[in-house]
């Protein structure tokens, strides 16, 4: 039995398909014997104010027969309706509210290329919401479940540790709750800039060589060591170890593995109006395939909430 999520939210537009992502809601909740709600924005009707309190009653209908369907005797389902125009904001606000754990939605992507992309309300909750947010990009419940935490060992970032620690914790709570198959991976190497200094001047393939190992090596021990102390037990996971940048080999790995959904943090950036998570964060995002869990460091404070 998983104890990871207790109150969990579902956000769903109950007039379009969400049977997969419903049913990921369904298994975690009951999986974690946790509260689940089903919450909807109603978008105000411009011009033509008489007729809201009519659309949005029909919108409370379809969402309280959708509870229904998915409610058990050991599972009870609650719905929320949210009036606005605001979207995944208000969301927000209703998360710190009434304290829910967990976020889950269905992705609002389009395809480009070969990637199927988030939409902006993904992007908002992803950005601005202190609670994990699970986007689900799955059509259908998936018959091996593949769980890809991705994690960044280095010990001179202060804030991995606990990071790390919370990714790994859910990553397990997902293994224990789908019967899952766990991939850890950590990427390294060095920095363009470094990169970019060493040709710069004139430094030999061997120098950069050099470095490079020099840098191998010290990754090699803190990954060791945080394998060591993560409690997982040896066999119960697939180990990457990948030299690359995250924001290119994470998305790769995914879909080597066919990954069903990446755990990764997202961490806090200050100083930058409108930009609330970390540059590597927001490239892996962009090029994933799979859903994502992003979780926010244990210090985050949402800009909505400020």
């Amino acid at each position: 039995m998983t104890t990871q999520f207790k109150n969990i939210l579902c956000y769903i537009d109950p007039v379009q398909s969400a049977d997969a992502t419903l049913a990921t809601a369904v298994k975690l909740a009951s999986e974690n014997n946790a509260q689940l709600t089903l919450a909807s924005v109603v978008r105000p009707i411009p011009h033509v104010s008489s007729l809201q309190p009519a659309y949005a009653e029909i919108q409370k209908d379809q969402l309280n027969t959708l509870a229904e369907k998915i409610s058990s005797k050991a599972l009870s389902v609650k719905t929320e309706l949210i009036v606005s125009d605001l979207g995944a904001i208000d969301v927000v606000k209703l998360v710190h509210e009434k304290a829910y754990d967990l976020v889950i939605k269905p992705a609002d992507h389009g395809v480009i290329g070969k990637v199927m992309k988030f939409g902006s309300q993904d992007y908002h909750l992803l950005r601005k919401c202190p609670s994990p947010v699970w986007v689900n990009k799955q059509d259908q419940d998936p018959k091996s479940f593949k769980i890809l935490a991705a994690v960044d060992v280095d010990p001179l970032q202060e804030e991995n540790k606990e990071l790390n620690q919370a990714i790994i914790a859910h990553a397990k709570s997902l293994v224990s709750a789908f019967d899952g198959e766990l991939h850890i991976v950590h990427a390294w190497g060095l920095p363009t800039e470094t990169k970019n200094a060493l040709f710069h001047f004139n430094k030999t393939k061997a120098a950069y060589e050099e470095a490079l190992q020099t840098l191998k090596g010290k990754h090699s021990e803190w990954w060791d060591t945080f394998l060591k102390e993560s409690g997982l037990s040896e066999g119960s996971y697939h180990a990457h170890f990948l030299n690359g940048s995250a924001e290119e080999v994470i998305p790769e790995l995914a879909d080597s593995i066919c990954a069903d959904v990446t755990v990764m943090g997202t961490v806090a950036r200050t100083g930058i109006p409108g930009f609330f998570i970390g540059n590597t964060a927001e490239k892996i995002l962009s090029d994933l395939n799979s859903s994502v869990l992003a979780i926010k460091p244990v210090n985050f404070v949402s800009p909505i909430l400020e």
